[in-house]
Formats: structure tokens, sequence, C-alpha cells
């Protein structure tokens, strides 16, 4: 019994500083311009696709992404929303030039998932996601560059004298959706070392002041024209109970779109206009048709 009891100890050693050496422990390091705190940091910017090491998962790599921008968002950073990035940039490279003259744009996050790794052994686990964020101004001066590596690690070697707890943490390990948790860690860590945005910011992503002028007219039965007068370069949308449809511009500040909509619908049909702004800002207003016409 003694000796079963000196192996483990030993193998739990030994994997303990296997992993220390290994970087098994989450870390952070931040290089800061000098030159950033009295320039401030921008508050309107794009969070780029992200870049992807050898071997990443693209729907993970996503996930983080998507979490990344979240927090990035609850620090009071207005983000380009995706719907517009992708009309400019589906994919890295992207022109982030043109990216700041199409929608007005003070800088840029760059996204980059280095590595996903899930290590099991014999009675433990280490898993880990690294990465890092910087944050360059619209001329390509990096303001921040964040490296971070968060880990996690459990099983019967990392809880010594509680078998249950560690018994617990090796099959939530084994959960599909194990995962998920990390990510967000990383995503929050990563973040965290962001300073929160210089606070003049400019008012385009705002619409909460905007009163939208929404007309409809009959073309022809059950053929209506819906048209809106709203800012250039917003997204206008017609909401129909559940489905989106969108209203072209047709001329400087002007949206309209054709909609087939049968008389038999239009009591349990709920019309709404919505406008969108490239930040996410959103307006919505209730549409009231023109006089119905019907076939005699």
């Amino acid at each position: 019994m003694t000796s079963r009891i000196i192996i483990f100890q030993s193998f739990r050693l030994c994997c303990s500083l296997l992993l220390l050496f290994g970087q098994a422990c989450s870390s952070s390091t931040v290089r800061l311009n000098p030159d950033a705190a009295s320039q401030g940091f921008p508050r309107q910017a794009v969070l780029l696709p992200a870049m992807l090491g050898d071997g990443i998962n693209r729907e993970r790599a996503q996930y983080i992404r998507q979490l990344v921008r979240s927090e990035l968002a609850s620090k009071n950073y207005l983000l380009l929303a995706d719907e517009y990035l992708l009309r400019t940039c589906p994919e890295l490279p992207c022109d982030t030039a043109a990216l700041a003259t199409a929608y007005g744009l003070e800088g840029s996050f760059a996204l980059s998932v280095d590595s996903i790794l899930r290590t099991n052994f014999l009675a433990g686990y280490v898993n880990s996601i690294s990465g890092r964020l910087r944050l360059h101004t619209t001329d390509g001066s990096e303001l921040i560059n964040v490296k971070e590596v968060t880990t996690e690690q459990g099983g019967l070697v990392f809880n010594s004298g509680q078998v249950f707890e560690g018994l617990k943490s090796t099959a939530a390990n084994a959960a599909a959706d194990n995962f998920q948790p990390l990510a967000a860690r990383f995503a929050e860590r990563l973040a965290a070392k962001v300073p929160v945005p210089q606070s003049d910011a400019t008012a385009r992503a705002a619409l909460h002041d905007f009163a939208p002028e929404v007309r409809s007219r009959l073309i022809r039965p059950e053929l209506f024209e819906i048209c809106a007068a709203a800012p250039e370069g917003l997204l206008a949308e017609i909401l129909f109970n559940n489905t989106r449809a969108n209203l072209r511009p047709t001329g400087r500040g002007t949206y309209c779109g054709n909609f087939l909509l049968p008389a038999s619908s239009l009591a349990h049909t709920k019309l709404i206009f919505e406008l969108r702004s490239p930040f996410g800002a959103s307006l919505q207003k209730p549409i009231q048709l023109g006089a119905y016409e019907t076939k005699k």
C-alpha cells in the first residue's frame, strides 16, 4: 500500500512539473504603445475575421471571436456589424483603409487564435487556448498587443485528497460543451487588458434622435410599395412577423421595396420598419399601410 502511495505521489509530482514547465498556467502579456495614453483609444472600430493557427477548427475560432466581440462591446466599443464587414472583407487579408473610408472607422481589432489544445492523460487533463488581440489605428499604428494563454486543469492528479471532485471534473471534461466555458474565460481575460475607449466618440452610430419617415402606396391590388427616408449608408428592412426583407437604396437618402400582401393575411401580419447603423444601433417603427383596394 505504501509503495502505491509513493508511486502515485511521484506520478503526480512529475505531471505537475511537466505542466509547470509547459506553461500550463494561464498567463497574459501586454505590449502598450507609449503614445496610446495621450492619443486615446478609438471607440469606433472593426473586429476583423480571426486569424487561425494550424489545425484550428474554424467554427470554434468563430465562437471565440463572437465572445471577444461581446466583451469589447461591453467596454463601450462601437464595432462594425459583421454584415457590413463581409461586404468589403469576407476573408483575410482586409483592406482596413477601405473599411475606414466607407464606415468612418477609427481603428481595427485583429484577433488571432493560435492554439486550442485538449490533453488527457491517466488521471487528469489540461485544456488551453492561446491567442492575441491587437488594436491598430487607421494609419496602421499598433496601440496595444495582448497575448493570452488561458488554461484549465482537473482530474485526480489536480484534486489530491478530493476523489469525488477529481472524478467530477474528469466527467465534465468529457462533455462535448466543455470548450465553451474555457473559451468564455479566454475572451474575458483577453478583452480585460484592453483599456476603455475615449468618451468623445462620434455620434455616427446613434439613431435614437432620428425619426424615420415611412410611406406606403398601393401599386395594384395586393402589391404595395413601401419607402422610407433615412440617412445614407444604413440598412433598412421590413419585418413581416418573423421574416425580414431589405429595402433597397433608390436615391439620396431613400429606401424602397415592393411587397405582395394578400388582404387575407394583413389581419394577422405585423409590419415594422427597422433601420440599423453599421455599428449595430437599431430603430423600429410600425408601418401603417395606405388604403387597401380589392377587386370587385
